[in-house]
Formats: structure tokens, C-alpha cells, sequence
């Protein structure tokens, strides 16, 4: 075997320890060589400091192993909680600097997205008896990269458009937009923002009109937009891009799971992938934009 097998079948050994707090729910999962061994969770809300440690250290006992007994960390980097996201990253951060281990950090975001959609997936192929997907997340098979108003570029004819929630009340919304198709594959269109919902699903109108336009040369629209996570309060935002689209608008209520992000991390140290900065590592807040917020102060003028 040579040296870069070798290299690789190292990555693949060892426990990884997956951890998200960004929202009120804490959701830890444990894998030994890419397999799911362990998932706990619970509800801290505004705790997160004084259940995560107890938490972990629960779920790591069933399993006869400790703190030392890890070989990488993965994290939520957020957006989300703000409390919350602080205390997961700084105890990721004490982990992997402590025992010398590589830590990954994660959008929650883009957990949420990837575990709604497998799990929306599994309840559709339950009923219809089809194979559940095994997701590819290199993020590369697509050929595009983010999408805007602007334009984007093609897409597959298959691709279904997965938009994660996170409610950031006062009618926002920390989300993103994420592609999946056929072959596997797995891209991010839209970075973690937070947003004002009536303006986000106005810029989702608008780049299914560009696609629209697009197709005119053969380009497609996405087969079906999929609204994972914290949908409620949202109905009629999203009711309002479904009337002026003519393709299939779903939600799917979903709760952050420890499995998804540890499989998200997982793919990234199996691939050998640089460690994030044990010192520089920082939570990903997002920020609303300077239009987003005009429009949210005029609204309250108005109102």
C-alpha cells in the first residue's frame, strides 16, 4: 500500500464528535470511521452552557470513551443563536486545542438543508418505493457556482432548490439556497445570509425569472423548491412565490440532527481537507443587508 493509501485509511480511523447549538435544541452525534454510533439531543434554549458538557459527556460514557479518546471535532459554525453558536465554536475550539485534534466547522445552515431534504426524500420514497439517496456533498457536480438576481448559470433538469429556515423573528429569516440533483450531487447557490422573508422570496421570484428567460435556450427550471426547517410563521411568504410559480413549492418541518453535520465534517476530514484555525475560528453571525434593512425600517414607518 502506498504512502497516500496509507494516508487516507488513517483519515477514515477514529471517532469524530459532532456538535450544533445554534438553536434551541442541542444535537450532538458521535461517528467511529464515518459510521453513526451515537445521536443525542436536547433542549436548552437559552442554556446551552450548562447542558452541552453534560450532554457530551453522556453520550461519550454509554460508549466507554472520553474526551482524549477523539480524533477530530465538527461544529455549527451557525448562523443561528447567537448565545448558543458562541458556546458550541468555543467548546469545539477547547476540545480540539486541548487534545491536539483538527476541528471542522460547519454551516448549520447547510446541515439543516442536507437532513431536511434526506429526510423529506426517505418519507417520499417510503411511499412511492423508491431507493433513498445517498447524498455526495463535494459541492462540485453541478458546474455553477452562487446564483443571484443577476443570473445563474444552468442547472440540471432534475435539481430541486433546497431553502433552509431559521426563524430570526421580526419576519426574518437566517437562510440560504442549496441545489440538489440527480447523480448524487450537492451545491450551495446562495451563501448563509439573514433576511427579511418577503424580500428573500422576492429574489427567489426573480432568479425563477432569469430561469425563466433562460430557458428560452433550453436552460430549465428547478423540478421542485423544497422550504426545510422552522417554516412556520412563514406560510404566506412562501404562498406567495407558489402563486407565481407554475413548479411544485414544498415545506417540510425538520429539526437540526447532530448525524448530518457529522457527516458534513466527516467528508471534509476523510478528504484530508486543512483543519480549520483551532485560534481563529469564529461563528458565522450574517448580517442583514443595508437594502433589507432600509426596507424593514420604511415598513415600520409605515406601519
Amino acid at each position: 500500500m502506498d504512502n497516500n493509501n496509507l494516508q487516507i485509511e488513517k483519515q477514515m480511523k477514529g471517532y469524530l464528535l459532532a456538535m450544533d447549538t445554534s438553536t434551541a435544541t442541542i444535537s450532538i452525534a458521535l461517528l467511529q470511521d464515518g459510521v453513526m454510533i451515537a445521536e443525542e439531543a436536547a433542549v436548552a434554549d437559552r442554556n446551552h452552557s450548562k447542558h452541552l458538557l453534560p450532554l457530551v459527556q453522556t453520550m461519550l460514557a454509554k460508549q466507554d470513551l472520553k474526551i482524549r479518546d477523539l480524533s477530530a471535532i465538527g461544529v455549527g459554525q451557525g448562523p443561528g443563536s447567537y448565545t448558543g453558536v458562541r458556546i458550541g465554536i468555543t467548546a469545539a475550539k477547547t476540545f480540539a486545542w486541548a487534545q491536539q485534534i483538527p476541528v471542522y466547522a460547519i454551516s448549520s445552515l447547510e446541515t439543516l438543508a442536507l437532513g431536511g431534504y434526506r429526510h423529506y426524500t426517505e418519507s417520499q420514497s417510503s411511499s412511492t418505493g423508491l431507493v433513498s439517496l445517498n447524498f455526495d456533498t463535494s459541492g462540485s457536480a453541478f458546474g455553477y457556482g452562487a446564483c443571484s438576481i443577476d443570473g445563474c448559470e444552468p442547472i440540471e433538469p432534475s435539481t430541486k432548490w433546497i431553502i433552509p429556515l431559521m426563524n430570526a423573528r421580526r419576519g426574518q429569516a437566517y437562510t440560504a439556497l442549496y441545489a440538489a440533483g440527480k447523480g448524487e450531487s450537492w451545491s450551495t447557490m446562495v451563501p448563509d445570509k439573514i433576511r427579511l422573508m418577503s424580500a428573500w422570496c422576492e429574489e427567489l421570484q426573480a432568479m425563477l425569472n432569469v430561469q425563466s428567460k433562460q430557458n428560452e435556450s433550453s436552460s430549465p427550471q428547478p423540478q421542485e423548491i423544497i422550504f426545510v426547517g422552522e417554516t412556520e410563521g412563514f406560510e404566506e411568504q412562501i404562498s406567495a412565490l407558489a402563486e407565481v410559480w407554475n413548479g411544485k413549492v414544498t415545506t417540510w418541518m425538520h429539526h437540526m440532527r447532530g448525524r448530518d453535520l457529522g457527516e458534513l465534517a466527516y467528508k471534509r476530514w476523510h478528504a484530508g481537507e486543512p483543519s480549520d484555525n483551532v485560534h481563529t475560528l469564529v461563528p458565522n453571525y450574517t448580517q442583514i443587508t443595508e437594502a433589507e434593512n432600509n426596507l424593514r425600517k420604511s415598513q415600520k414607518e409605515r406601519g
